[in-house]
C-alpha cells in the first residue's frame, strides 16, 4: 500500500505482530525501492535473493540497522512482499524496525540508504548518532562519507556505519 510520509511516497510493510497498529508498520520509500532494484540489476543479483533488513544494539547511539541481499531465510524470519521484492526481517529485529522508514538520499552531502526512526530522531540515518543535534532529516546514511565511512576506497582504517552497506 502506497502512502505519503513527509512528502515521500512510501510502501507500508505490515509486521504481523500481535497488538501492533498501523503506525507500527515498516516503511520503504519509493526511491529506496528503485535504488534496491537498480543495485540488483547493475550487480546481476538473482531474483531469488531477498532484501534483508535487520537491527542490532548500537550502544549509546541507539540501533544499528542492517541492509543487504540474502538468499537464505529461516523459521525465525518474517518474509514480506512489496512490489515483487521479498523483504526478510528476523523476528527479533521486527520490534526495533516498527515505525522506521528506509529511504535513499542523493544530495550535496552524498548518497546512501538511511533509516529514519521517529523514536530516536537525534540518531543519524544509520543509527550512529552523527553528533548531537543531528536532525531526523539529516542524510548521514551509509555511503555519504560520515558515520565512520571514508570517501577513500583504499582506506582500510575507516569504520562502518552498521547498516550493512558498503561504505565506498
Amino acid at each position: 500500500m502506497s502512502i505519503l510520509i513527509s512528502e515521500l511516497e512510501t510502501e507500508k510493510l505490515y509486521t504481523g505482530v500481535t497488538g501492533a497498529d498501523e503506525a507500527d508498520a515498516i516503511y520503504i520509500t519509493r526511491r529506496a525501492l528503485e535504488k534496491v532494484n537498480s543495485i540488483r540489476q547493475e550487480n546481476s543479483i538473482p531474483e531469488e535473493y531477498a532484501l534483508r533488513l535487520g537491527a542490532q544494539s548500537g550502544c549509546c547511539s541507539g540501533m544499528n540497522y542492517l541492509l543487504g541481499f540474502d538468499a537464505d531465510s529461516s523459521d525465525n524470519d518474517k518474509i514480506i512482499n512489496v512490489d515483487d521484492l521479498n523483504v526478510i526481517i528476523d523476528r527479533s529485529s521486527l520490534f526495533y524496525l516498527m515505525g522506521v522508514t528506509l529511504d535513499y538520499v542523493n544530495d550535496e552531502l552524498g548518497s546512501g540508504f538511511i533509516f529514519k526512526n521517529p523514536s530516536n530522531p537525534n540518531a543519524g540515518g544509520c543509527g550512529c548518532g552523527c553528533g548531537s543535534g543531528a536532525s531526523e532529516e539529516s542524510s548521514c546514511g551509509c555511503g555519504s562519507g560520515s558515520c565512520g565511512c571514508s570517501s577513500d576506497p583504499n582506506d582500510s582504517e575507516a569504520g562502518g556505519c552498521g547498516c550493512g552497506c558498503s561504505c565506498n
